[in-house]
């Protein structure tokens, strides 16, 4: 990043401080002036329109003031009862001469109570025209006294309404007016003013191509103010009410030349804009001639400070003139190179002689320590091969224990074994004598199973012949009942002398069906009998099958015990054997380990007396090493003073 001088932060400085105040004097005094000409401005549209608003005002007062004296005049009352066309023609003419002469009235109309135009002083011969839907006419004849403006054939003309009473009824209106010499006065009030009357066709043209949001309230009876920059104009739009004061009948335009304001402005903000710059000018001047004259001590002594950067003390600075604070602070600086001169020469003769002893120290301490180090790795190895000793010793010791109290307690778990051999050979033949009773009773129940299924079989044949001879008793039960029918018919047939052969018919067929019932009856007690023996005989079969088995079963069991309680007898007699050499190893392997337990404390005694020595030797080799560190780092340091020092270029003395 470049960067900036002091002289160019003091030029800018300056500068600012110069031109800030003047260019802020400018903008203040050009927005101040144009602030205070606008205001004048707007002042003076003001007053141009509160005239033209006063002038029309007197205008209806005098006009509305005259039709009020009008309307009580009782020649204007005559001339509206009176038939007489002549006479009517006659008065009117000479009213109407005297108003002009007097008012300047440019207009006079009469009317009776239903609108009707009576007579006009203005013009005689037109009357008898309807204005009962005039809306001032209205407004008279329910007994207002008005005035307003009115735009017709004519042109612009102020109007004024009053009604005419008689006893408290009103018979009818009268009408006065003048004509636009009004605004001839206005112009003539205010002749630096442009007038203009827009008539409401050129009101609604304007209105359409303008797109001043304040005109279109100018219907409303509002006036508005425009200023048009561009012909440097200021325009005011003052709304004409009619009579009623209900309706706009046009616009009178008043136009204010501001030309000569706004010149005078541009020429005020040209003025600002040379006064800024010869501000300007004349500030760069002050400030380059001033930063100058701050600037060069201070390039003096920055070049001083550089030397002393480089390390060059033999520069000297010149005698210093200046009283201010930068011939101090030059002087300060003059003061600090010689008592730094001083200093760096001292620091580099002590250097050198720490330096020469730190070179002789370095040198004893490296031969001290190299002696050190051979003696320690000596007893280092000596330590490390009794610990390995006597680390073997004690894990050979605690395997002779380990192995002694397993045997104790195998020995201990063999005499448990032999006694539990013992009961389980016992059981074993207990077993086995249990076993051979069960298989002799298996067999005798296989007897009677085998006898019952063979029974049950026979049975079972037996019950299926009582289902042929009751199928036999059926049949015959069956003919019996077709006999004795057969009979009962015969009978029938025979008349008187078969009733006795019918009676016995009767019998033998009731004894038929007695038959077939109980042949029914005994059917389904041996198809019962018959269903449980099959089911008895299939349970018979199954359980035969089962005692089969199990007989089998014991067979091969009776045949596994035998063989176990020849197996016990195998353990038992191995485990008598296995406890007597249990016994014997356990004396030996007590013996072994009182020995392994001897040597192992006499190898942990020389293994401490060994790391102790090395342990000393250690905090010797370490004291030396710290000193060798210590004196090489000052001899580093006395170098480093040494390059340090001689970087400043000093005077020798």
């Amino acid at each position: 990043m470049r960067k900036k001088s002091m002289r160019a932060r003091l030029i800018f400085l300056l500068l600012a401080v110069c031109i800030l105040p003047v260019l802020v004097t400018v903008t203040v005094n050009y927005f101040a002036t144009t602030s205070s000409f606008n205001s004048i401005q707007n002042d003076d549209q003001k007053q141009m329109e509160h005239i033209v608003n006063t002038q029309v005002e007197t205008e209806k007062a005098q006009l509305q003031a005259i039709a009020t004296s009008l309307a009580k005049n009782p020649e204007v009352v005559a001339i509206l009862q009176s038939t007489n066309r002549a006479t009517i023609n006659e008065s009117i003419q000479a009213l109407f001469a005297k108003l002009q002469h007097e008012q300047q009235l440019a207009v006079l109309e009469i009317g009776d109570a239903q609108g009707i135009v009576h007579v006009r002083g203005h013009n005689i011969e037109q009357f008898g025209d309807d204005k009962s839907e005039t809306s001032a006419i209205q407004e008279a004849l329910n007994g207002k006294v008005m005035s307003g403006l009115e735009y017709g054939k004519s042109g612009l003309a102020i109007r004024a309404f009053a009604p005419i009473e008689v006893n408290g009824i009103i018979i009818g209106t009268v009408q006065v007016g003048i004509n636009d010499q009004f605004i001839q006065l206005i112009q003539e009030l205010l002749p630096l003013v442009q007038l203009q009357f827009l008539n409401p066709q050129e009101l609604e043209t304007l209105l359409a191509k303008s797109t001043d949001i304040s005109l279109k309230e100018l219907l409303n009876g509002d006036a508005a103010r425009v200023f048009d920059e561009k012909v440097q104009v200021i325009e005011s739009y003052l709304p004409f009410l009619d009579p009623t004061g209900k309706k706009v009948i046009g616009v009178m335009l008043l136009k204010q030349d501001v030309s000569a304001i706004q010149a005078i402005q541009s020429d005020m903000f040209i003025t600002g804009i040379i006064v800024l710059v010869l501000a300007c000018i004349i500030a760069v001047v002050i400030a380059m001639i001033y930063s100058k004259s701050l600037t060069a001590p201070i390039a003096k002594t920055a070049h001083a400070l550089q030397c002393l950067r480089d390390g060059d003390l033999t520069q000297t600075i010149e005698k210093i003139k200046r009283q201010d604070e930068m011939g101090m602070m030059m002087q300060d600086m003059k003061d600090m190179q010689q008592q730094l001169h001083s200093t760096i020469q001292e620091v580099s003769l002590a250097s050198e002689t720490v330096s020469a002893q730190s070179m002789e120290l370095k040198e004893d301490v490296s031969i001290t320590s190299s002696s050190s180090q051979a003696i320690a790795q000596v007893m280092e190895d000596i330590s490390s091969g009794t610990e390995r000793q006597t680390f073997a010793i004690t894990e050979v010791s605690e395997t002779v224990n380990d192995f002694s109290n397993r045997l104790q307690e195998t020995a201990q778990q063999s005499t448990i074994l032999q006694a539990s051999s013992q009961s389980v050979r016992a059981l074993s033949e207990k077993g086995a004598q249990l076993m051979h009773a069960s298989s002799a009773q298996m067999n005798e129940l296989q007897t009677v199973m085998n006898d019952a299924v063979t029974k049950m079989a026979a049975l079972d044949a037996q019950a299926s012949k009582i289902t042929t001879f009751v199928s036999i008793i059926e049949d015959v039960a069956n003919q019996t009942n077709l006999l004795a029918l057969n009979a009962s018919i015969e009978a029938a047939r025979a008349g008187e002398h078969g009733k006795g052969f019918a009676v016995v018919a009767e019998e033998v067929r009731k004894l038929a069906l007695q038959v077939e019932q109980s042949v029914s009856e005994i059917t389904t007690l041996v198809s019962t009998i018959q269903r449980d023996s099959t089911n008895v005989s299939g349970s018979l079969q199954n359980g035969y099958l089962q005692v089969e088995f199990g007989a089998s079963q014991l067979a091969t069991t009776s045949h596994t015990f035998n063989e176990i309680e020849q197996a016990v007898v195998t353990i038992s007699e191995g485990i008598a054997d296995m406890r007597t050499s249990l016994d014997a190893m356990n004396s030996e392997s007590q013996e072994i380990n009182a020995t392994v337990q001897e040597i192992a404390a006499i190898s942990e005694e020389t293994t401490a007396a060994v790391e102790e020595t090395t342990s000393t030797l250690a905090e010797s080799s370490a004291s030396m090493q710290n000193i060798a560190i210590s004196t090489e780092q000052l001899t580093q340091l006395a170098e480093q003073l040494n390059r340090i020092v001689k970087q400043y270029k000093v005077h020798r003395s």
